[in-house]
């Protein structure tokens, strides 16, 4: 589910150079928003780190275009 949200500081676990951002959740899940904040919900740390740099390529790519 993709949802416009804020960021909770208190929760990142990872914030790359572009502005991506993965919060820690409660119950193993993991929220992965873009600069723009639009975000993500999924299991796992390992997925979460996945989805970012996969929407992360995406947005890269989509700049060439």
């Amino acid at each position: 589910m993709n949802r416009m949200a804020q960021v909770d500081e208190t929760r990142v676990v990872v914030r790359t150079p572009r502005g991506s951002s993965i919060e820690a959740l409660e119950g193993g899940l993991y929220r992965v928003c873009t600069p723009e904040g639009q975000c993500q919900t999924v299991t796992g740390l390992h997925r979460a780190n996945d989805l970012m740099y996969w929407k992360e390529s995406q947005r890269g790519h989509d700049q060439q275009s």
